[in-house]
């Protein structure tokens, strides 16, 4: 394990450059409002190219910024949807997908709610953004932004709304309120999750699992899920198999089989700090926040196909206490100290791979960095292999801090509506070599000589002695 503290370099320092400072030039003579904002900035698309990022978008979110700000930012595969504070949503196309605008379009603009109720994250689906404001849920149609229909809950929600498959998973005053995404659809049939059947000999199964490998689809009605305790963190999973956290430290999770919805419940003795980090059928948390409990990295088996319950695969001690939920990014889990910096450890073994002295909060991981924006308002880029510190970066007017879990994607943004997506600059293809021509074949002994093709003789008068 190493330890990676590096004194932090500045503009004075040279790491701009001569050619990053050309160029700087260069965008204030275009006098474009958004360019003059990043000038000099994590956003600017030329010192992003210099470590190794492309801007890929950047765009201004249409709302009153004058009297209002930002609330939320959330990313989704190919949507980032922002909230602000009058109750205005805006979808912007951050991907790019067939048929679609070209990312960082904006799609569509909605206004909900009154202007500076309570209104959570939203959350993004294939079809549906839902997001719950004051006493009510919206759910919005991801392709136009029309409200497809309004729920009301009868409290505030607790945590943000989660889509899964035909669901809307919505926590609230110690249950979670699971509501049709569309109720005039036909619900759907899911692929089974209980394989035992079908590995019988004979591949003919139980009588009740001979459905062509098919779950039956539930009615598509309202219904309430006790949540074991207050939920603060959205639910995780996908439409087979569903998980969340309460905030006194139990792991509650549901598995669609043939018969039902198979519950599982796990202790983890503390209150986790943020929500689980998911990667397959894993989730990682971090518990001790406060004193009384040691913090720790756990990570827990999430129910594998036909299972019934959750397992702890590994438990592993933290050297300070955490301030924020993990990050996983392949093998690694990194998990931020508060003033220790962060930490970092293989999500298949726990054992501790570095520690770095940045502190921060982490918004994003990949492209072999963990994105940091440090204690004094930088944006620092963490090797993922030896957490040593490789990048720091002026933010600007760029402080709004936006949680990405969903993609590689660096996503900036102003409390005015400035929106800014970066991602790392993939590695060209190599082309693949060309096919060797096949050498002429070698003349057979056997074949008549050509007297044409024999060499000349040598001129005895020149030939040197």
């Amino acid at each position: 394990m190493t330890r990676s503290c590096r004194t932090l370099r500045n503009a004075r320092d040279g790491w701009l450059g001569p050619r990053i400072a050309a160029a700087l030039v260069t965008l204030s003579a275009a006098g474009s409002p958004a360019r003059a904002t990043v000038c000099g900035t994590a956003a600017d698309e030329f010192i992003a190219a210099e470590v190794g990022l492309v801007r890929e978008w950047i765009v201004q979110v249409p709302f009153d910024s004058a009297a209002w700000r930002l609330e939320h930012i959330v990313v989704g595969r190919d949507l980032v949807v922002a909230q602000s504070r009058d109750g205005g949503v805006a979808a912007i196309q951050s991907a790019a997908v067939d048929g679609a605008p070209r990312p960082g379009s904006v799609l569509w603009q909605a206004r909900i709610g009154t202007p500076g109720g309570l209104s959570r994250p939203a959350g993004i689906g294939p079809q549906t953004v839902a997001i719950a404001r004051d006493l009510d849920v919206y759910a919005l149609e991801r392709a136009s932004g029309r409200v497809a229909w309004r729920e009301q809950l009868g409290s505030t929600a607790d945590a943000p709304p989660t889509i899964l498959g035909d669901w809307v998973y919505v926590p609230m005053s110690g249950q979670i309120m699971r509501i049709p995404v569309n109720p005039l659809r036909t619900p759907s049939a899911s692929p089974a999750t209980d394989q035992k059947a079908k590995d019988e000999p004979g591949g003919r199964g139980s009588r009740r699992d001979r459905t062509a490998g098919k779950l039956a689809p539930e009615p598509l009605v309202r219904k309430s899920i006790s949540s074991g305790g207050r939920v603060d963190t959205p639910v995780n999973g996908d439409e087979n198999a569903i998980i969340w956290t309460t905030t006194d430290g139990q792991i509650v999770a549901l598995e669609r089989v043939a018969t039902g919805w198979n519950r599982s419940e796990f202790e983890l003795t503390a209150t986790p700090v943020g929500a689980p980090a998911i990667r397959g059928r894993s989730g990682f948390a971090v518990i001790g926040k406060d004193a009384s409990t040691p913090p720790t990295l756990a990570r827990i088996d999430l129910l594998t196909t036909g299972g019934q319950r959750l397992r702890a695969a590994w438990w592993s001690p933290l050297p300070d206490r955490p301030d924020q939920g993990p990050f996983v990014s392949g093998d690694t889990v990194v998990v931020s100290l508060g003033p220790s910096g962060l930490a970092a450890y293989s999500a298949e073994t726990g054992e501790p791979l570095w520690r770095s002295c940045v502190v921060g909060t982490i918004v994003a991981v990949g492209g072999e960095r963990a994105w940091v924006i440090d204690e004094v308002g930088r944006l620092s880029g963490i090797d993922l292999a030896s957490g040593v510190a490789r990048e720091w970066l002026p933010l600007g007017c760029l402080t709004v801090p936006v949680i990405n879990t969903a993609s590689d994607r660096l996503v900036l943004a102003s409390p005015t509506g400035l929106v800014v997506s970066l991602a790392p600059v993939r590695p060209a293809a190599e082309p693949a070599p060309a096919a060797a021509e096949p050498a002429p074949p070698a003349p057979d002994a056997t074949d008549p000589v050509d007297p044409a093709a024999e060499p000349a003789a040598a001129d005895p008068d020149t030939t040197p002695p």
